[in-house]
């Protein structure tokens, strides 16, 4: 066998190790991030206009993270707090996607909300909103994108 020869079945080889079988696993985004929203909403609930806590001031009583999805898939997000905080998913015209709102009334014991959205399209911008409604000021939002077929 010459050399050239060898090199290519090496080569072959090598490439076949590296080849993702067709059923692996899907390839998932994954993000953590820290929020101090030091300010509950102030507006009780019902009010006209002020019907979730997303109406709040940006870093006082909520936090937007814009996101743009890479490709159709699955996106589900939490918020870990103390108190009472809801989670949002608006798209770029400010629809709501999806929401999160358990009325928690004087709660100090760790909670979570979670949400699922199933109908991500490539490119898409999406606002994940996590807003202190009657929480402690400390907060952890996470997120999970993973690619469908």
């Amino acid at each position: 066998m010459n050399a050239r020869l060898l090199a290519a079945v090496v080569t072959a080889g090598a490439v076949a190790l590296v080849a993702v079988p067709a059923d692996a696993a899907p390839k998932t985004i994954k993000q953590t991030y820290d929020v101090s929203l030091p300010v509950p909403f102030p507006v009780m609930e019902g009010m006209a206009d002020y019907n979730g806590c997303w109406n709040g001031e940006e870093g006082v009583s909520k936090h937007t993270r814009v996101i743009t999805l890479p490709a159709p898939g699955l996106f589900k997000a939490q918020v870990a707090y103390s108190g009472d905080w809801d989670l949002y998913l608006f798209d770029a015209k400010g629809t709501m996607l999806t929401a999160a709102e358990t009325t928690e009334t004087g709660n100090v014991n760790p909670a979570t909300e979670k949400i699922t959205w199933k109908k991500a399209k490539k490119g898409q911008k999406v606002s994940l909103v996590s807003c202190n409604w009657s929480g402690l000021k400390d907060a952890k939002v996470s997120y999970t994108f993973t690619y469908g077929k």
